[in-house]
């Protein structure tokens, strides 16, 4: 055969065969003497006598277009590919641009399917060569790492915070000089004339602070405090402010210590609103009548737990959970004896009246040794104890209010307890120094944490009772209730025990007896 088949002349010119029969019973072909198509001459002849208008072209391939941001992610990748190797090797990688001869794509004008192809090859390389990385150690979630650096800073900022607290007694101790009175200033907390709240941390932020600001334009000076004893060693060495925040178990403390002066609630435009129940707590009334303390936030401790991870096993919630065997190292407590020593109390049914008895103290102790073989952690570091139990590795933890809000609204299956013995309840509040630089603005800072706005937030964000009973109806009912808290809190404050005051020495025996069993002595 001297030319092509009708079938091979069909494939040449990109038409059907049928197509190829047609144009050779018209003429438009020519054909060799054994009837062999000629392709060269048929090809001309074709184009010759084919109206352009009517020529069917080959069709176009269809190649899924690749978005540019994905080709230019490539070029990063095998930039970054380049650094990665120089710095392995020390040396030059070759041109930038190119990886072991393999050059990034290039946008324009569509992207080829070979391309395509190689984008998809470098991407895979870069994934497989990260999560090597990360097998060896070398890369770290970026949100673990986050949460650790935030965690560290804070307790690298407490510790500052508490130092003085820690170390005046050594430093007491350790320094034999004989002692004389010299002329002194006290220390003023930052700038003068702003008035200063010596507060909690996580209390010096500007919610709290709305109807101040509006009146004066500017938040008053927020100093923070790690503890109770710090705030207390600070103030005793001269640290000059205008309120603090006591509760009412170290009320007494700072009573004795003839510390601050009485409230005149009369000068406290949202006093008429404070819960009275809140105010007629023991020790909180001056001999003129007047109250030591305006309370501003209360709240419980009690357990935090995973109800997809703790059987209750159709038991009630009770304080016995945090002694449950089958839990053992799965258990959380707060580190410091102002939180777990109470619980043991109720644990060994002393009643918190009779808390700083021998006898009371000889069972405390024995509850809380029983129970130091079952606890993973003692922490102040809630955060911690949060996301502990948010990954499992608690399933209970004695936690305050706000720690089953925060957990629930991430979406984590916990419960806050109400256990039959009855929850811890705590009262804290404002008062003023007796030396307050600053008395005008001392009242107007009490009146800022008295207010419905200061009541709103509290309540919303920390989880925490108020004791402005108006704060209470801008929420429903249901919320109340998944807080632990009520629209009309009387019913919750009856419902838990009180901490009751206790005296320095207490407070001393009791800290170092708790530091012995935490230490497992």
């Amino acid at each position: 055969m001297q030319g092509m088949s009708e079938r091979q002349y069909a494939a040449h010119a990109g038409l059907s065969r049928g197509a190829i029969q047609k144009a050779k019973e018209a003429g438009r072909l020519v054909l060799h003497p054994d009837g062999s198509i000629d392709a060269t001459a048929s090809d001309a002849r074709r184009a010759e006598t084919t109206d352009p208008s009517k020529s069917r072209k080959p069709p176009a391939a269809k190649l899924k277009p690749v978005p540019e941001a994905a080709i230019q992610a490539v070029h990063d990748t095998l930039r970054g590919e380049e650094r990665f190797r120089d710095s392995e090797t020390g040396g030059a990688s070759g041109a930038s641009g190119a990886t072991n001869g393999l050059s990034a794509p290039v946008v324009g004008g569509g992207t080829t399917f070979l391309q395509a192809k190689t984008a998809n090859e470098v991407l895979k390389a870069q994934e497989r060569r990260l999560r090597l990385q990360k097998l060896k150690g070398e890369l770290v979630d970026r949100a673990r790492a986050e949460t650790l650096m935030f965690r560290l800073a804070r307790e690298e900022r407490d510790a500052w915070v508490t130092w003085p607290a820690r170390a005046a007694a050594l430093m007491a101790a350790g320094v034999g000089l004989m002692t004389t009175t010299l002329p002194t200033r006290r220390a003023r907390a930052q700038t003068a004339g702003r008035g200063t709240y010596f507060t909690y941390g996580g209390y010096d932020i500007l919610e709290l602070f709305v109807p101040f600001q509006e009146k004066h334009g500017e938040l008053p000076n927020l100093v923070p405090f790690g503890s109770s004893d710090d705030a207390l060693t600070r103030i005793r060495a001269g640290f000059s402010v205008d309120v603090t925040h006591p509760c009412n178990s170290n009320l007494i403390r700072w009573v004795d210590l003839e510390l601050f002066q009485p409230i005149d609630t009369d000068r406290l435009s949202n006093w008429p609103d404070v819960l009275p129940e809140l105010v007629d707590m023991e020790g909180n009334e001056a001999p003129d009548g007047r109250p030591w303390l305006a309370p501003v936030d209360w709240g419980q401790n009690s357990i935090t737990y995973r109800t997809d991870l703790f059987d209750l096993e159709g038991q009630e919630e009770s304080w016995d959970m945090l002694w449950d065997e089958r839990y053992a190292g799965r258990i959380g407590m707060m580190a410091a004896g102002g939180e777990s020593w109470w619980i043991g109390a109720i644990k060994a049914g002393v009643p918190l009246d009779e808390i700083d008895t021998d006898e009371a103290f000889e069972r405390i102790a024995a509850v809380m040794r029983e129970q130091r073989p079952l606890v993973r952690t003692y922490t102040d570091d809630i955060s911690s104890l949060e996301q502990a139990l948010a990954s499992g590795e608690l399933v209970a933890s004695l936690s305050w209010n706000a720690s089953a809000a925060t957990l629930r609204a991430q979406g984590v299956p916990v419960a806050f307890a109400q256990p039959k013995e009855g929850a811890l309840t705590w009262v804290c509040g404002a008062s003023i120094l007796r030396d307050a630089p600053d008395l005008d603005r001392a009242y107007d800072i009490i009146d800022s944490l008295l207010s419905i706005e200061s009541g709103e937030f509290m309540i919303g964000s920390y989880g925490y009772g108020h004791s402005n009973r108006r704060a209470y109806d801008l929420f429903d009912d249901e919320t109340l209730a998944e807080l632990g808290l009520s629209r009309n809190p009387t019913e919750v404050l009856m419902a838990g025990q009180f901490q009751t005051p206790v005296t320095q020495d207490w407070q001393n025996r009791m800290n170092e007896t708790w530091e012995m069993i935490r230490a497992g002595f």
